[in-house]
């Protein structure tokens, strides 16, 4: 998937707990720093299955499985789910 560049504000919140199965959650912070673009981007969410990232982009474009958590991470230092 495009725009999946290095995403260390998303990583750097998520809690290990949340990667301990193969489980998705869908991470939405207030932005995200992609590693390409020198801005964050705002409205962007973050898909995570597992350890890795799936999917990364405007929130919109992200489809997430059946199933998935979502953590909304406005105005706060972690996502938690």
């Amino acid at each position: 998937m495009r725009r999946l560049g290095l995403i260390t504000l998303v990583v750097c919140l998520v809690p290990a707990a949340l990667w301990a199965d193969e489980s998705a959650i869908l991470l939405k912070p207030e932005r995200v720093f992609d590693g390409v673009s020198p801005t964050p981007h705002a409205g962007w969410a973050v898909l995570v299955r597992g350890n890795k990232i799936a999917a990364a982009g405007p929130a919109a474009e992200i489809k997430p499985p059946p199933g998935t958590r979502a953590s909304s991470c406005l105005a706060r230092r972690s996502c938690r789910a």
